[in-house]
């Protein structure tokens, strides 16, 4: 008897804690042949920088949290050098961080990542956190070409599962 109500409460406590369970499907970037993974169909929105690099932009919210993507499409490359290509993704971290994410504390950028679809990239993790003490979780990638920087918000109860599935999720073209 003991058993069965520890059962029952076990039962009656689980459905208000779980999370969600997001069904995570490949999704193109417009027509730039670059995919990335998102919980649901993303809306794009396209802009052009001061330098005509084509910006675009997506952020979905599945369950109380995040998950973002903005893809550079370079107007020039960066070359063959791989430093420069870091370079990259700490300069526009600090912009992003500054001027989108609204961090007011974060994490230097730490290299070494490899995404595995296309190993000659180069990929950063940052953590920072915003005015409403929101966490967000940052990974950027980069080649000569492209930058692809993927955010998942509100991780402090977040499936790390659920979130690496998505920062891993993005696909060059």
């Amino acid at each position: 008897m003991k058993n069965s109500l520890i059962f029952l409460l076990l039962l009656s406590v689980t459905p208000s804690i779980a999370q969600e369970i997001p069904r995570f499907k490949k999704f193109p970037i417009l027509e730039t042949g670059a995919q990335a993974y998102f919980p649901s169909e993303p809306t794009w929105e396209v802009s052009i920088s001061t330098d005509s690099s084509k910006i675009y932009v997506a952020e979905v919210i599945h369950d109380n949290h995040n998950y973002g993507v903005i893809f550079v499409d370079l107007k020039e490359s960066l070359g063959e050098d791989s430093t420069a290509w870091e370079d990259m993704i700490t300069n526009y971290l600090g912009f992003l961080n500054t001027e989108v994410f609204k961090f007011n504390e974060v994490t230097p950028v730490a290299f070494g990542h490899v995404l595995e679809s296309y190993p000659i990239a180069v990929g950063g993790i940052e953590y920072g956190k915003d005015d409403n003490l929101s966490e967000f979780k940052v990974k950027a990638w980069a080649d000569s070409r492209h930058i692809a920087v993927m955010y998942v918000g509100n991780v402090r109860d977040m499936n790390l599962n659920f979130q690496e599935l998505f920062l891993n999720g993005f696909r060059f073209p």
